[in-house]
């Protein structure tokens, strides 16, 4: 497993919410970022709406959003997250690569795209990147 070398210069643990439908995604999904010292899974959800609702409460620093869930889907959740928490990173993970979903994640205000059979390290330098990014903003 690949690590990105941004991981070793965070000041701080990255909250972390993860929302997927698939419990064994989200349990992989939490395996492989938790054995980054630099994460902190703070909670999951097997929907969207679940998803805001914990975003709301635990201001993450990062949403992992599968697209497509039950009650809301990834989109509609990451509108409402990013309105609502606009300094809150989201990633959308999802098994489509149509070009017009990327384009509705993005006006959503998702900030990162990957597939799901994205490689490893290639999600672990996503978070790591967006890690950075979160943290060499200036403390408010």
């Amino acid at each position: 497993m690949a690590f990105s070398p941004y991981l070793e210069t965070v000041k701080n643990k990255i909250k972390i919410v993860i929302a997927d439908d698939r419990i064994l995604f989200r349990k992989w999904l939490r395996l492989l970022l938790g054995s980054m010292n630099t994460v902190e899974i703070s909670a999951e959800a097997d929907n969207g709406f679940e998803a805001v609702k914990l975003a709301a409460e635990i201001k993450p620093d990062l949403v992992i959003l599968d697209y497509e869930m039950p009650v809301m889907n990834g989109v509609e959740a990451a509108q409402i997250i990013s309105r609502e928490l606009p300094d809150t990173m989201i990633v959308m993970l999802t098994v489509y690569k149509d070009s017009a979903i990327r384009k509705r994640a993005i006006q959503a205000g998702v900030n990162a795209f990957l597939a799901k059979d994205a490689a490893e390290n290639e999600i672990i330098k996503v978070i790591g990147d967006l890690g950075k990014v979160k943290n060499d903003k200036p403390d408010k």
